[in-house]
Formats: structure tokens, C-alpha cells, sequence
């Protein structure tokens, strides 16, 4: 693996203060994605004309990949005598991204793109998870050694370079955007775990005191970066958003815990509120207004991802099954 120097500018980010806004009523049209025959089904991405990609389950526990677009199911697998498949996301074209456990006993991702299911690998005896793919086939993703030693790295033009090597830890990248931007997370020598953003040859540490197990989910064209965090003094989770060296706090009124999990390129983010793990709310979140996602029938719900136009795909349980959901604005 080729590794790119670079120097990481460490930031410890002023935090911006937000009140906790209610939350409001907005309508939405409610599609339930259930793949048939599934016993379980889970959303992992959404692009831009509403195709929307995840995992399915099978009655014998294995997984599989599959795509809906307008209604209609595609299914896909892994190689024959793999140990099942994890869908990451899909971008534009509608190209998925993922990973699935081999034969071997190590993890490949892939991509798949009509029909066409391709094994991607790293350094041999690494395994190579796949978690982004950008509009321009750029690919993000981790390899993890049998020593569970774990570097992070993009894909460009077929070739894999490592795009931030911290000095003490492992980086796990986590999203691209469409410029080849890469977020994620690593740990420091506290034993805390902070974010990393990499923008063209810059690093940045994303960290703030008061706060561990930094955990950024998601990136837009701007380099705003969302995800969630662990509180020390409380051990709460809260969902945070980084722009240009600030952290501003995401809290939603009702819950104890909120984490974010997509921004779209207007800067309206999706996320998951909660008190305990059976009473999730998904949500959107637009300037200072805090929308509820209501699915029907929905026990508890989480968004996963955000299009541009608004739309968010997501999970939800029906109390003895998983199925996803497509919310789109009225």
C-alpha cells in the first residue's frame, strides 16, 4: 500500500452552543422497503434519484444485498461459499458499495453495478472494507491486518494510498464527498477516539474537551461532517455537526441521546434520537427546525442517509421485524 505523507493539524474545535429546538411537523410520503421473503431488511443508502440500497436477511440467517428503485427489487450475492454480504452505499450512477466475508476467512469488499458483482482486495492477509463510493469511482474504505491493525484508504483511478496515518492509532475512514474527502475516526493515546477529516493534502483532528468516542458518519461537498459523539461527564451520546474548525452540538428535545448520520449538500442533516434503544426517532433536522420522521407502523425508527432533495432513507421495527423506509417530502 502506498501511503501518502501529510501533516495532521491537530483542531481542538470551539463548540457551538444550540438549544435543544422541539420537534416540528413537516409531511412526508412513507414507503416501506421490505425485500420479499426477507426476514430481515436493513437501508444502508439513498442517492439522488431515490434509488436506495441495503441488506436483506434470509430464513437461514444469510445476508444479502439488494437495490430498489420505483418499486421494483434487485437482489444480489456473494461469491458462492462466502459468509454473507454488508451494503455500505451507493452513489449516483448507482454503483453499491459493500463488503462480505470469504471462503478464507477474510473480508473483500466490492462493488456492484448492473449485475456485475466485482471482489475489491487490498495488501493480501488484510481485509478490505468498503464504506463510500463518490460520483467519480472514487472509493473509501479500511483495511484491518490479522493483528486487527487498521489503516484507512481511498481508491483513485484503481490505485489504494492510505490518507491519514496518525502517529498513535488506527484509522477507520467512515464517508467520501465528491471531491475525494475522506472523514473518519482513529484512536490517541488517551485511549479516547477522535475524528479526522482529509482535504486534498490536509488532515485534521476533529476533537473536543469534554467529549470521547468522536465518531463522524458523514461528509458533504462543503467538508461539513456529522456524526456523534460519547459526553464525559454524562456519558450521553449527542449527534454533532464539524464546519471549519467549529463542533456545534445536536441534543433534541424529549431525548437523552442523538446521533447524526447524513448531510446533504444544502446542510440539512438526518439523524436518530433516543431514551433507550426500543424508542428511537428518526429525524431532519433544517437550519434551527427539528423534524419527527413518522413511518407507519413504526415501533422505533433511525434515519441512515439524506439526498439532496430532501429524501431520507432509513430502518424501522414493527417489534418482531426489521424493515426500512423511504421518506419523501410532500
Amino acid at each position: 500500500m502506498h501511503v501518502k505523507t501529510m501533516f495532521a493539524a491537530t483542531c481542538l474545535a470551539a463548540m457551538g452552543a444550540i438549544t435543544a429546538p422541539a420537534l416540528a411537523a413537516t409531511g412526508y410520503n412513507y414507503t416501506i422497503i421490505a425485500v420479499p421473503g426477507a426476514a430481515q431488511t436493513s437501508i444502508a443508502g439513498v442517492n439522488n434519484t431515490n434509488t436506495v440500497v441495503g441488506t436483506w436477511v434470509d430464513t437461514a440467517g444469510v445476508s444479502h444485498g439488494f437495490t430498489w428503485t420505483a418499486g421494483k427489487y434487485t437482489n444480489f450475492s456473494a461469491p458462492a461459499g462466502s459468509y454473507g454480504i454488508s451494503v455500505a452505499g451507493v452513489n449516483s450512477s448507482g454503483t453499491v458499495v459493500g463488503s462480505y466475508q470469504q471462503s478464507s476467512g477474510y473480508v473483500a469488499g466490492f462493488t456492484y453495478s448492473n449485475g456485475s458483482f466485482t471482489t475489491v482486495t487490498d495488501t493480501p492477509n488484510f481485509s478490505t472494507y468498503l464504506v463510500g463510493l463518490n460520483d467519480t469511482g472514487e472509493t473509501a474504505g479500511y483495511a484491518v491486518s490479522y493483528f486487527s491493525q487498521y489503516s484507512d484508504f481511498v481508491i483513485k483511478k484503481g490505485a489504494f494510498a492510505t490518507e491519514f496515518a496518525p502517529s498513535y492509532g488506527d484509522a477507520v475512514a467512515a464517508a467520501i464527498n465528491a471531491s475525494g474527502d475522506i472523514v473518519g475516526n482513529y484512536l490517541v493515546k488517551t485511549g479516547a477516539q477522535s475524528g479526522f477529516l482529509v482535504s486534498g493534502n490536509n488532515a485534521v483532528t476533529i476533537s473536543l474537551a469534554g467529549a470521547t468516542a468522536i465518531t463522524p458518519a458523514a461528509i458533504n461537498n462543503s467538508d461539513v461532517v456529522v456524526g456523534r459523539m460519547e459526553l464525559t461527564a454524562t456519558r450521553a451520546v449527542t449527534g454533532f455537526i464539524y464546519s471549519a474548525g467549529t463542533i456545534t452540538t445536536v441534543p433534541v428535545s424529549g431525548f437523552t441521546n442523538s446521533a447524526l448520520s447524513g448531510i446533504n449538500v444544502t446542510g440539512v442533516v438526518a439523524g436518530t434520537a433516543w431514551t433507550s434503544s426500543a424508542t428511537s426517532t428518526a429525524f431532519v433536522k433544517n437550519g434551527a427546525v427539528v423534524t419527527k420522521l413518522s413511518p407507519p407502523g413504526a415501533i422505533s425508527a433511525s434515519a441512515t442517509a439524506i439526498t439532496a432533495s430532501g429524501a431520507v432513507g432509513g430502518n424501522m421495527s414493527l417489534g418482531t421485524k426489521q424493515v426500512g423506509f423511504l421518506a419523501v417530502l410532500q
